[in-house]
């Protein structure tokens, strides 16, 4: 009778998460019909405002030397964990890959500090409650597309992942804890950081370079009358500058000034910086079956989240989504 009631209870759980599941596609379908159908050809323009940002101060060399960094960080603490009772598991080995990722990053920015005072904002670390809602929606309109690309590829290249392959050998929710952090928050914002900003990003600013000189409006200079102003005040210069155009001076001299001081910033115009940061992103997955195909799309999207709104916090959250989905899916699964 036990048996009966497991077994029911598990069928119960299972038909709720297919009709989310379901509930999840038809959002998607419903979005993205709503958006063409508004926007048509200027979608990708249009869905998501292009916003004003800051010249990237960083190149794609910065991306090389993070990623460097990330690999000596990981094989330093490989080295100093030899001979550790428990150190050579899978979960110890993907644990000290996440916290050199992270030491990595964490480096990248203290260092770009020290040159730039504010730094981190023109990373696109600024976060914004907006954008965390634009990551969530996000999320809804590209993850089921590419659950679809993912289920179709799976079925002609079994998928392997070293963090699922290991929750598979030991499905403890304690081991599952430990893989969200790891996997659900901090490997997808250093993968973002790497690969969005760093990347993409230093690939945006190399394409689409703005001079300070060039972003400059130039206005038209004030040409100030000295003909006699009529007054029948004696006691007032005849000569004096009327004070409206010292007004209309003082203004422009104003415009002017928040031009210059908002010369650094341009519209990205290049799009061929996501396409180049998307196949590095799906590339340094090849050896998980066919999942480079998948993650080449999700890159995309998730590259023009960044393009469009110049921080990574909402493909920061998309990226959270669709490993933490992944994860709570196949330990479900797994889980007794």
């Amino acid at each position: 009778m036990r048996r009966v009631n497991e077994t029911a209870e598990a069928t119960t759980g299972t038909a709720i998460v297919g009709f989310i599941v379901l509930g999840a596609y038809l959002a998607s379908f419903v979005l993205w019909g709503q958006s063409f159908s508004r926007y048509g050809r200027a979608i990708f323009t249009e869905l998501v405002p292009l916003r004003p940002q800051q010249q990237p101060f960083w190149t794609p060399v910065h991306f090389l030397l993070t990623f460097g960094f990330f690999i000596v960080s990981v094989s330093l603490m490989l080295g100093l964990t030899v001979g550790q009772p428990g150190m050579q598991s899978l979960p110890a080995i993907l644990t000290l890959n996440t916290l050199g990722g992270l030491a990595a990053v964490i480096g990248s920015i203290l260092l770009f500090s020290t040159k730039v005072p504010d730094a981190a904002a023109r990373l696109g670390l600024a976060f914004k409650s907006d954008d965390v809602r634009l990551g969530f929606v996000a999320a809804l309109m590209i993850l089921p597309p590419v659950m679809i690309i993912s289920g179709v590829v799976s079925n002609l290249v079994e998928y392997h992942h070293p963090v699922l392959d290991s929750l598979k050998a030991t499905p403890a929710i304690r081991l599952f804890l430990v893989m969200v952090v790891g996997t659900a928050i901090i490997t997808p914002f250093v993968e973002e950081f790497l690969f969005r900003v760093l990347l993409q990003g230093g690939l945006q600013g190399l394409a689409d370079h703005v001079s300070r000189r060039s972003a400059n409006i130039p206005v038209e200079p004030i040409v100030e009358s000295f003909e006699p102003q009529p007054t029948t005040d004696l006691g007032v210069n005849p000569y004096a500058v009327s004070p409206h155009l010292v007004d209309d001076s003082a203004k422009a001299r104003s415009v002017s000034n928040s031009q210059t001081d908002s010369s650094n910033t341009f519209q990205p115009k290049a799009w061929w910086p996501i396409v180049v940061a998307s196949l590095l992103f799906a590339a340094m997955h090849v050896g998980q079956g066919a999942a480079p195909i998948p993650l080449f799309f999700l890159a995309a999207g998730l590259g023009y989240l960044y393009r469009q709104t110049g921080t990574i916090t909402a493909s920061f959250v998309v990226h959270a989504v669709l490993n933490f989905i992944t994860l709570a899916a196949n330990f479900a699964e797994l889980a007794p």
